[in-house]
């Protein structure tokens, strides 16, 4: 990767807008709207530590994202000669009305699933987990990364903060873990600041394998502080600022049968799935366990001195 100019930095933030985890959040959040306006005081902060500084948005549900600032650019029509007129707003101002927008988009779409999802709940007693899809959110922000910073020695160096409240979903696990991953390589911090009721055993890992802080936000209204105090800091300076200290961290994989954190799984050899117990078929690939032939391998025999 590129060298970078030492204070200046492209943030790419990773927004929670799941409107199951808003409906009920913790009480040390605000309300939506309430954390939205600190987002908007945090974008505002972040832009004038630098001229240069760069900020990108993407909004995360519970069945989509997507970049909500800066917004692609629309296809020009041979029909249409008109185009839109440039916003007059601030990138906080547009980024904070795209945020509303996607967050309206999905509620639309959460009050369908609700209903079908307890119809279905009725019928089977399957209760569908409600998470974000964090895993997408993740690989657009690293891609984003990544061009950015391929574009000369003056570019930004790039960060990804997470601000994530829902669940993890352990059926993201292997996307997640790709993406970390992927970070890792590429130089790319990824910093989380959870906001949801307990720890996530996910973003703590990205956080400690990338280089990133991670910090779980509890103290009531304190959220901007933290974000302005410990996420606003760039890279360069966090070599000369006290920050806090990861606690910590859970490193235990998620079996695929039950979704759930092991201590002690079983690994299919074939597709390195993980399960709680040990099987006769892997229910990911199919591969047969009980029909393996087991062959007994001899040490080497010493030969004997002439």
């Amino acid at each position: 990767m590129p060298l970078a100019a030492e204070d200046l930095s492209l943030l790419v933030l990773v927004v929670d807008v799941n409107p199951f985890f808003w409906a009920q959040r913790p009480p040390s959040l605000p309300t939506f709207h309430d954390f939205l306006s600190q987002l908007r005081v945090f974008l505002n902060a972040y832009l004038l530590l630098h001229s240069a500084n760069k900020a990108a948005v993407i909004a995360t549900g519970y069945s989509s994202c997507a970049f909500v600032h800066p917004t692609p650019p629309v296809a020009s029509s041979s029909s249409s000669s008109t185009s839109a007129p440039p916003s007059t707003s601030s990138p906080a101002e547009d980024a904070i009305a795209q945020l509303l927008s996607f967050a309206a988009a999905e509620a639309e779409r959460a009050k369908g699933e609700s209903s079908s999802s307890s119809a279905a709940a009725a019928a089977t007693g399957i209760v569908r987990e409600q998470a974000s899809l964090l895993s997408g959110s993740l690989s657009m922000a690293l891609a984003y990364c990544v061009k950015a910073s391929s574009k000369g020695s003056s570019a930004p160096r790039p960060r990804i903060l997470c601000i994530h409240g829902s669940p993890d979903a352990a059926q993201q696990y292997v996307a997640i873990m790709n993406a970390i991953f992927s970070s890792q390589k590429a130089g790319v911090p990824i910093d989380a600041c959870a906001i949801g009721a307990s720890d996530s055993a996910f973003l703590q890992q990205a956080a400690f394998l990338t280089g990133g802080l991670y910090l779980h936000s509890t103290r009531p209204n304190a959220l901007l502080q933290d974000l302005l105090l410990v996420f606003g800091v760039d890279q360069f300076s966090r070599d000369f600022i006290t920050l806090p200290q990861p606690s910590a961290v859970d490193f235990r994989a998620s079996c695929f049968c039950h979704k759930q954190p092991v201590d002690l799984g079983f690994v299919c050899s074939v597709c390195l799935s993980i399960f709680c117990a040990p099987a006769r078929t892997c229910a990911t690939c199919g591969a047969d366990f009980a029909s393996a032939k087991r062959t007994r391998v001899n040490p080497p025999q010493q030969q004997q001195p002439q």
